[in-house]
């Protein structure tokens, strides 16, 4: 049943031709990034995996919003379950990010735009990177979209100023007064990953990281799928 959510989803997602902007968009960076050669490795995947955050937002919000109100109300009227449809729509948009996390790991190596082939620590750190970042920013786009804020503006401005207090997140946390130090839990870890993809000596700060980083995302979707599925109005 999620698998056929997730192929009708995907489907209904290239029709609508939301999808061609940012995917496009993110591709043509990260050839224009690797214009000229050599480059260094690190450097230049954390500077994919930044952008990868923010397309990966695009890409949620894009997806989430691809059914028009009345075709998704058919839809789940239909749906004997509808965590599953829910749930689907989440994993359809990180499957999106995939590609291009995919994209952006193999091309420069690919067409031998590095310095040096990457080692152990180098790739662990990129795929870790890459694929925590995009299932990031799928996620915060779950909880701004039309069936969770209805005006959408509303949800756009959200979702842009999280996710730009996840890029701040260290700078933000160190000018926050004890009294609400516990605000950084609620800031998603974006730049703590870009910033120990940058030291790929050693990978299990960065596996610390990731793990974390993919619990806050199920939290998100947890919430999303159970807040969504509790709502009577199938038309959001």
């Amino acid at each position: 049943m999620i698998l056929s959510n997730i192929t009708y989803l995907l489907r209904t997602y290239l029709r609508s031709n939301a999808y061609f902007v940012p995917c496009i968009l993110y591709v043509f960076i990260t050839m224009l990034l690797y214009s000229y050669k050599p480059n260094p490795i690190t450097d230049s995947y954390s500077i994919t995996a930044i952008f990868l955050f923010f397309i990966s937002c695009w890409v949620g919000r894009s997806l989430y919003h691809a059914e028009s109100p009345d075709q998704r109300a058919v839809t789940l009227t239909h749906s004997p379950h509808r965590w599953k449809y829910y749930l689907s729509e989440w994993l359809s948009a990180i499957a999106v990010t995939f590609i291009l996390a995919a994209i952006a790991i193999l091309y420069p190596v690919i067409t031998m735009m590095f310095q040096g082939y990457p080692n152990v620590n180098e790739w662990v750190t990129a795929i870790s990177g890459h694929f925590t970042l995009g299932i990031l920013g799928s996620s915060l786009a779950l909880l701004t979209q039309r069936s969770m804020i209805p005006q959408l503006n509303y949800g756009l401005n959200l979702l842009i100023l999280w996710s730009i207090t996840g890029i701040l997140h260290t700078q933000l946390i160190a000018i926050l007064p004890d009294s609400v130090q516990f605000i950084s839990w609620v800031l998603p870890p974006v730049l703590p990953l870009i910033q120990q993809m940058l030291t790929p000596e050693s990978i299990w700060p960065m596996l610390g990281l990731v793990i974390y980083s993919i619990v806050y995302a199920f939290i998100l979707g947890s919430c999303y799928v159970y807040l969504s599925s509790k709502k009577r109005d199938v038309m959001l």
